[in-house]
């Protein structure tokens, strides 16, 4: 199989993520819908591991630059956050497995994650254009911390995005981050519930079960990309991270249309 596609949307999409916050498997799992080459499962796995490569390299690297800028971050609620999104990795891999049992049909899962992704990126992408008249909260309690972060590893897990927009919308709304920091605990969320998803595949199926020949090239891919984004991102203003966050929901609603279209034909 031609290996030239896969890299470009490795590079691409982990070098939005990065910028944006989004971890880039929201935009790799449905593009690779679209391509047809692998099933969701083998999507799901190759999705996890690009984007667990990525995170990992921008969350040192954006931790750097964090704090050489002189920016506070709340450490002890954003491991309160992780660990909540371990907990919710683990189990969107067991709904997603039991779905995936039940149903025996690869057309039937990829358009329930479809739909599921149009839905979520739908409402974050009114959140956003409406921000500067929705009033955001300021949280601080640590179990609230942990519930964002068990529904957040959960949805990452289950639709094998890695994360999405919705990580960055909800820390912006509940706890009111800035664009920028909530990007970085947005990456934060996005790594460890991708532990927990791989983990739990490896104590379950096992990696040989997939067709994985593709990972390597995505990983190598996903370490340039979420390098350059986060060299990138601090270039960038929050008005512009917020411009980008905002065209590639657009860009993903609309694959989502196209991808629910063809698994109903």
């Amino acid at each position: 199989m031609n290996a030239v596609p896969y890299i470009v949307l490795a590079l691409g999409a982990t070098l939005i993520g990065s910028v944006s916050g989004m971890g880039g498997g929201v935009i790799i799992k449905p593009v690779m819908d679209f391509m047809g080459d692998y099933d969701s499962s083998v999507i799901g796995v190759l999705s996890s591991i690009t984007v667990f490569s990525m995170s990992f390299v921008s969350l040192v690297r954006g931790y750097a630059v964090q704090k050489k800028a002189g920016n506070s971050l709340p450490v002890l609620k954003l491991i309160i956050l992780s660990l909540g999104s371990v907990c919710g990795g683990i189990a969107g891999q067991y709904v997603y497995t039991h779905i995936t049992y039940f149903f025996q049909n690869n057309r039937s899962v990829t358009l329930i994650q479809n739909i599921c992704l149009f839905i979520l990126v739908g409402f974050v992408f009114v959140y956003m254009i409406k921000s500067d008249t929705i009033k955001n909260r300021s949280f601080s309690s640590a179990y609230l911390y942990a519930l964002c972060g068990v529904m957040l590893g959960f949805i990452s897990s289950f639709l094998g995005i890695g994360g999405g927009p919705f990580n960055v919308a909800l820390l912006m709304y509940l706890f009111s981050f800035d664009i920028k920091s909530a990007t970085l605990a947005s990456l934060m969320t996005i790594f460890f519930a991708q532990v927990a998803k791989l983990t739990s595949v490896l104590f379950t199926t096992g990696f040989s079960v997939y067709n994985l020949e593709m990972a390597p090239f995505m990983v190598v891919c996903a370490v340039i990309g979420g390098l350059a984004g986060t060299r990138l991102k601090a270039k960038l203003s929050a008005r512009s991270v917020a411009f980008l966050f905002n065209c590639v929901q657009v860009c993903i609603m609309i694959l989502c249309v196209v991808n629910v279209l063809r698994s109903l034909c």
